[in-house]
């Protein structure tokens, strides 16, 4: 006949399941390319969405290019991905092949354009309303 385990032994076996997922989730992350095995879902349609808004190609965000027509578009996308989908800059950066320092640049160029210019502003808050409703509809 089995007995049956304390409480204790079962919070203590549950807990020692959680640490080690933990421990897998941080060595995970300190793979410079886990990121980049991610669903990167969210992303792609902050880009698209973005791309779209300026008429230029999704893959020209992605790309070296730093003309004006292409840079704030980039920084639009950076700036939407940290404020609506809630990415950190590092993540930013590895999704879009940039420096986490590069990113916090362009989140911050894009609070100051926005709050200079309502204009803009409300062109943010328009695409952050259709980066939030696509993601929802994607659920």
């Amino acid at each position: 006949m089995e007995l049956e385990q304390s409480p204790r032994a079962v919070d203590g076996a549950a807990r020692a399941r959680i640490d080690a997922l933990r421990a897998r989730v941080a060595r995970l992350e300190a793979d410079p390319l886990y990121l980049r095995h991610l669903p990167r879902a969210g992303m792609d349609r902050t880009i698209a969405a973005v791309a779209e808004e300026f008429g230029i190609a999704a893959d020209a965000i992605l790309g070296e290019c730093r003309s004006r027509e292409i840079a704030l578009p980039r920084q639009v996308a950076m700036a939407l991905a940290h404020r609506v989908l809630g990415y950190s800059t590092p993540r930013i950066g590895r999704l879009l092949g940039r420096d986490p320092s590069t990113v916090l640049h362009g989140c911050q160029r894009i609070a100051s354009l926005a709050a200079a210019d309502a204009a803009f502003g409300a062109r943010l808050d328009e695409l952050s309303r259709a980066i939030r409703l696509n993601s929802e509809g994607a659920k």
